[in-house]
């Protein structure tokens, strides 16, 4: 899909839940604002700016790295029966895109995290 057309498809398709299984830590996650442009909660493993952003602004949950696919399947059929629920979204909770200076920083901060 092309940027900034997932929003439309997510509603024509009435998708009401979306996984983001990335194993690698993203400095800003696209796929994320564009869910929620369009109103839909996500699940993703608890990394890099995915997973503070969840944590931060709700909209969706997020499980350790570590739980690997059983534990994000575990969560999507706890959601999916209701025994879990996904926090609100706050406010408009979406900051705006990191100017490209900011969005290297980032990238510079997670690879020293890694190690590399």
């Amino acid at each position: 899909y092309r940027a900034g057309s997932l929003p439309a498809l997510l509603r024509r398709d009435r998708v009401d839940l979306a996984l983001l299984p990335s194993i690698v830590p993203e400095s800003f996650s696209l796929v994320l604002s564009e869910c929620r442009a369009a109103g839909v909660p996500v699940l993703a493993f608890d990394l890099g700016a995915v997973g503070e952003r969840l944590r931060q602004s709700g909209g969706g949950l997020a499980v350790p790295l570590e739980a690997g696919a059983t534990g994000l399947a575990a969560l999507a059929a706890a959601v999916v029966s209701g025994e879990r629920t996904i926090p609100t979204l706050v406010g408009t909770a979406e900051p705006e895109r990191p100017e490209p200076g900011a969005a290297a920083e980032r990238w510079r901060d997670l690879y020293r995290e890694l190690g590399l």
